[in-house]
Formats: structure tokens, sequence, C-alpha cells
């Protein structure tokens, strides 16, 4: 053992048997016996931040309940997925996949409510939780990945799709229309790269091993790539979530005889976006 090269162990649970329907390419209980997969339980603290650093600039400003609830989603996933990744068991794994249904669903919610007026939303907020509870149920007593599956991938098209036709139909302002792109863009890109990372953990996971037991820790939780897979998709809904925001205070906006001043800030394309809200209502022309 050298310096910043300590080698990979594996160790035994206190959880008993791993009784999830997946086993992901890390080595478990390498660092403690209480937790599985250390740096994939350590990096879901993204969401987590993420979903706080999300309330904390909303309460400042708009204090938009729906867009705080998304943000709790957020943050939810973390929580859900930490626990998974600690104890992999069937019962926290759909304790890490009922959270990913409800956040998607939430965020959903955030989108159609948009241009719904109040019977609509009350209508929806209330039938949305009955279909999401219903599929939960049929996928934690069926134990059917594909219905899990088809309806998270659902519920992502349907948020981009109706995003779409918000931005190119309801929409006229040529600089909202820049920033949703903008929003949209890098939010997918980070979408993907976590994607790719993911997936290249997947089937490349024996010469990951092998690299990883000949660097040793730390260095060897660079190249854990599930955990950059968290990191990127929290990032992602982020991105998401702001755009959300923003489009909820133009159409506000535009529909209120005293609308705020608001704006997007993002100093450059390596920090984080927040909306800011100016409390003092602008009067429209007559």
């Amino acid at each position: 053992m050298s310096f910043l090269s300590w080698p990979y162990v594996e160790g035994t649970s206190v959880w008993g048997e791993n009784t999830s329907a997946y086993d992901f390419c890390e080595m478990n209980y390498y660092i403690t016996n209480y937790i599985a997969e250390f740096v994939n339980v350590s990096t879901n603290l993204g969401y987590i931040y993420l979903g706080y650093k999300g309330i904390r600039n909303n309460r400042r400003g708009n204090n938009d309940a729906v867009v705080t609830t998304c943000y709790m989603l957020l943050q939810s996933i973390g929580v859900g997925s930490g626990i998974y990744h600690a104890a992999p068991k069937y019962f926290t794994q759909m304790v890490d996949e009922f959270p990913m249904l409800y956040a998607t669903a939430g965020i959903l919610y955030g989108t159609l409510s948009i241009t719904l007026g109040a019977s609509a939303r009350k209508s929806l907020a209330i039938l949305m939780p009955f279909f999401i509870t219903g599929v939960s149920i049929a996928h934690a007593c069926l134990g059917n990945v594909t219905l899990f599956r088809m309806t998270f991938l659902s519920l992502i098209l349907s948020v981009l799709g109706w995003l779409t036709y918000l931005v190119n139909f309801r929409v006229p302002d040529a600089k909202v229309r820049k920033d949703a792109a903008c929003l949209t863009g890098y939010g997918a890109g980070f979408f993907l790269l976590g994607y790719v990372l993911w997936n290249v953990d997947m089937h490349l996971c024996s010469y990951l091993t092998g690299v990883r037991q000949m660097v040793g820790m730390p260095l060897g939780f660079l190249i854990e790539f599930h955990g950059w897979w968290h990191i990127f998709t929290g990032i992602a809904v982020y991105y998401d979530i702001v755009f959300i925001e923003y489009l909820r205070l133009y159409m506000t906006s535009r529909n209120t005889k005293s609308p705020r001043n608001f704006k997007l800030i993002w100093s450059n394309r390596y920090t984080l976006p927040h909306m800011q809200i100016d409390q003092k209502p602008v009067l429209k022309k007559s």
C-alpha cells in the first residue's frame, strides 16, 4: 500500500444477502460493512444539495409552491438512491425507483399546469398522484421492470414534448426562447453524458474493475462511473426545474396586470443558473 493508493478489499454486509434486481459494477462493502457502494451513496449528496440550492433561490424570490415541490422531489431521489446503494435489497430498490417516478411526475405537473386553469390544475393534481401510486404498487407487487421503465420514459418524453410546445408556440419573446434553448441544451448534455458513463460502467465493468484495483483508492473513485451518472443527472434535472420556473414566471407575467421583473442569472456556463425576481411589481402601460 502506497500513499493515495489503498487497495480495494471487499467486505461482508451487515444487511445480509443482496435481493435487488441489479448488481452494479462497483465492489461492495470495501469501506464499511454498512455501505455496499460507497461512491454511489456519496454522490447522491449532489441531488440533495441541488434541491436545497433550488429551494433557497425560489423562496428568496418567487416562492412558487410547485417549483419548491419539484426541488424537494429532486432531493427525494438522492435520499432513496442513497438508501438503496447502501443496502441493495428489493425493498430499498423500490425506495430508489419510486422517487424517480414521483419526481418526474411532479416536474410534468409543473410543466402542464403552466397554461391550465384553476379547475384543470386541481384535477391534474388529484389524478396524477393516483396514477403514479398505482404504477408504483403494480411495480412493487409484480416486479415488472418493463412497466417501471416505460412509465418513466413516457413521463420524461411528456415533459420534453410539452416544454417544446410551450417554447415554440406560446413564447414569442426571443430572449426567453434563447435562454430556454440554453437551459435545455445544457440539461440534455449533462443527462446524455451521465447516460454514456453509466453504460460504459456496465459494458466495460471487468476492465474498469481491473483499473480500479491497479490504481487503488481514492483515485479509483473517479472511474466508478455510476456515481458520475448521479452527479450529471442531478444537474440535468436542476436545469430542467429552473427552465420550468422561468416559463412559469414568464407566462404568469403575461397574464397579469402587475407583472414582476425577473431574469435568469447565469454568470457563465460553469456556474449553476437561477431565477432572480424583483418583488416590486411593474405596472403595465395602458
